[in-house]
């Protein structure tokens, strides 16, 4: 099983509770106005990767607390979202995963039953990046429309209290790879 990758940040400390091995996928339906991450919205870029490639080097990624899976937009790429966390737990239960959703809790459970799924992720930050919105940067809240959501016991919202918003990292190849919580200017 494959997914389209756009890009990789082993030890991101501006998506998640602890440090992360971030996983941005390319392509997304939503295309909501004023998103960080435009470029990764068409579906063609990135690279084509293996699920159990991209495991495998979670699981042999030193120091990481957890996954993050952003985008795009995971969950166009759904079946090897739980792919990956599946063939991860199996072999790590320790690592938590969160997952960056422009759809809503509700249309998420309505189609993959998202809060029931043995492979779901351990909390969700879902529903449209609204621009218009004020972000709500005290509760990780790109656009305070969104909500951030628990779904196992192993995050809770106060895991997401008082994180760093962003990073920039330089990159071997001298490209700035920008992540985070992106303050908006309007």
């Amino acid at each position: 099983m494959t997914f389209r990758v756009a890009a990789v940040l082993a030890d991101s400390r501006a998506n998640g509770p602890g440090t992360r091995y971030t996983l941005w996928l390319q392509g997304c339906e939503r295309r909501c106005y004023g998103c960080a991450n435009a470029e990764f919205q068409p579906r063609h870029g990135g690279k084509l990767r293996s699920v159990a490639v991209v495991a495998g080097e979670i699981l042999a990624a030193r120091g990481i607390d957890g996954v993050t899976i952003s985008g795009g937009e995971p969950f166009d790429q759904a079946d090897p979202v739980f792919e990956l966390i599946r063939r991860v737990r199996r072999r790590n239960d320790r690592l938590t995963f969160f997952v960056f959703s422009g759809y809503t809790f509700t249309e998420l459970d309505t189609r993959y039953a998202i809060g029931r799924r043995p492979d779901r992720p351990d909390a969700l930050l879902c529903g449209p990046f609204r621009r218009e919105a004020a972000p709500d940067y005290e509760r990780f809240l790109p656009s305070a429309n969104q909500e951030l959501v628990p779904l196992t016991g192993r995050l809770s919202a106060a895991d997401f209290r008082n994180l760093p918003l962003y990073e920039e990292v330089i990159r071997p190849d001298g490209t700035v790879l920008r992540s985070g919580i992106l303050r908006q200017t309007r």
